[in-house]
C-alpha cells in the first residue's frame, strides 16, 4: 500500500511541476518565439504524450495548433481539428481527472466527534 501512495505522490508532484513549467515564462517564450510554423504528420501514441500547450494564431503565430510534449522531452505542433488530438487531448482530461479523484480518496479526513 505504501508504494501505491508513493507512487501517486511522485505521479501528482510530476504533473504539478509540469503545469507550473508550461504556465511560466516558459509557455510565453513558446508562443513568441517559437511558434509551430505548419504541423507535424502522423499522429502519437497517447501513453507517449506528457502535456501539451495551445498556441493561438496571433500577430506572432501564424497558425492554431496544440504544441504535445512527449515523455521523452520531444514536441509536436499537431491541428487542433484532427479527430486523433481531440481524443488525445479528452485522453489527457481524463487521466487529469482519474489522477485528481484518486488524491481526494487518499486525503485523510477529519471528523468532528460529539
Amino acid at each position: 500500500m505504501g508504494h501505491k501512495v508513493t507512487g501517486l505522490a511522485n505521479l501528482k508532484f510530476l504533473v504539478i511541476l509540469i503545469m507550473i513549467w508550461f504556465s511560466g515564462s516558459h509557455a510565453v517564450r513558446i508562443q513568441v518565439q517559437d511558434c509551430c510554423l505548419k504541423y507535424s504528420k502522423g499522429s502519437l501514441p497517447f501513453m507517449r504524450i506528457a502535456g501539451y500547450v495551445e498556441q493561438k494564431s496571433n500577430e506572432a503565430c501564424r497558425i492554431d495548433a496544440i504544441v504535445l510534449y512527449t515523455v521523452k522531452g520531444r514536441w509536436v505542433c499537431a491541428d487542433p481539428k484532427h479527430i486523433w488530438v481531440k481524443r488525445a487531448l479528452r485522453y489527457l482530461s481524463a487521466k487529469l481527472e482519474k489522477m485528481s479523484q484518486k488524491n481526494k480518496v487518499l486525503q485523510p479526513t477529519t471528523a468532528s466527534v460529539n
